[in-house]
């Protein structure tokens, strides 16, 4: 019979898919507590900067691309809640 091995390749695929999702939620929400990525849904600060070389970590932003912009950056919360002479840049304040 085929069973046998149908379920044991089920289970194969399965944890696979579940690996798969433990490291990209681990990274992302990993990343979540400095800020989140605008363009790129779930994306983790290296994936959106295109990279750890793309990472300025001193200003918690990603570096320009050399070429092109395709409008993905990453948002520190700290940019995003800042406040510029009395008026609020962010969302709640």
């Amino acid at each position: 019979s085929l069973l046998p091995w149908f379920l044991a390749l089920l289970l194969g695929v399965l944890t696979a898919i579940t690996g798969c999702a433990i490291s990209l939620f681990s990274d992302f929400l990993g990343d979540t507590r400095f800020g989140f990525c605008y363009g790129i849904f779930l994306a983790d600060r290296n994936r959106c900067c295109g990279g750890s070389e793309n990472v300025d970590f001193l200003l918690e932003t990603c570096k320009k691309p050399a070429i092109g912009d395709d409008g993905v950056q990453w948002i520190p919360w700290a940019h995003l809640l800042e406040f510029h002479g009395g008026k609020s840049n962010g969302l709640f304040l």
